[in-house]
């Protein structure tokens, strides 16, 4: 080819492609969606609950807060509204009302999840207690959730002028752990919504302990902490006082049945044990 022609054609050729990638459309930007504001912590700490072989995701949870409050706002001219908000239940596992709001997995229609066994758990400022799965009041079971928490606590107790060794206090564990994940048909072991529950949002339970006898099912003075994977997590009295750590004199908070004890996080610090049950 000669040489005047070959400049002519290459920057025919250089032209047009350059006009033929200016004519290409370009790619859409798409800016992933914001994160609701109004997503709640608690679901998005917990990120769902086990219900035996169905798992109640944390959006779900979400949903079911959006329309517990959207009822309790038009409960003053709804009577539907009342009749949802009306469905309390106070027995075992827990020792306060709680409102009970239906819940399932694949629909968000009040009516249809009512034929489920699952109920979401809510207390009276609508956080999320539990999930559990309720065939009538003499059979409840709590769903499990994920906990995070892993800390080894082999520590005996002085509570209130009683001691307690470690030893001894998993004997009382023993005894909670199958009841903890069963039916819930006994007052104990109870779970534990104070203060401390609700800035970790773990599951965690008390059960009634005495000296040389650990094991009960009775209100007594001295209550064991558990946490949902069978650890140790603390204890408590029924008065407002401080359990020592007998190995390393550190004070652990209790609390009173009636009174929520704003120094609860201190018992954090030394969280729940790794035994398994």
């Amino acid at each position: 080819m000669p040489l005047s022609l070959f400049f002519p054609i290459s920057i025919f050729l250089y032209l047009s492609i350059i006009q033929t990638v200016l004519a290409i459309p370009p790619l859409e930007r798409r800016t992933p969606p914001p994160i609701s504001s109004s997503l709640s912590p608690i679901s998005l700490v917990r990120n769902g609950y086990n219900c035996g072989y169905i798992f109640i995701s944390g959006e779900k949870l979400n949903t079911v807060l959006d329309a517990v409050k959207n009822a309790q706002k038009h409960q003053e001219v709804s009577a539907k509204a009342r009749e949802q908000l009306a469905n309390y239940y106070n027995g075992p596992p827990f020792t306060k009302n709680y409102l009970l709001w239906p819940v399932a997995p694949d629909t968000d229609n009040y009516e249809e999840a009512l034929n489920t066994p699952l109920r979401v758990v809510l207390n009276e400022n609508f956080r999320i207690i539990s999930v559990i799965i309720m065939q009538n009041d003499q059979n409840v079971m709590e769903c499990r959730m994920k906990e995070t928490l892993k800390q080894p606590f082999p520590f005996d107790f002085k509570c209130s002028g009683d001691y307690f060794r470690h030893q001894d206090l998993m004997i009382a564990v023993k005894a909670a752990c199958p009841k903890i994940r069963g039916i819930a048909s006994r007052p104990f072991p109870a779970r534990y919504d104070e203060s401390h529950f609700l800035t970790y949002g773990q599951q965690r339970y008390i059960y009634p302990i005495v000296p040389k006898r650990t094991y009960i099912h009775d209100q007594a003075q001295n209550m064991q902490k558990i946490d949902g994977q069978s650890g140790i997590s603390g204890g408590s009295t029924d008065r407002e006082t401080s359990i020592k750590n007998t190995k390393n004199n550190a004070s652990v908070t209790s609390t009173s049945d009636s009174t929520n004890n704003d120094n609860d996080s201190t018992e954090s610090k030394s969280s729940s044990s790794n035994t398994k049950i």
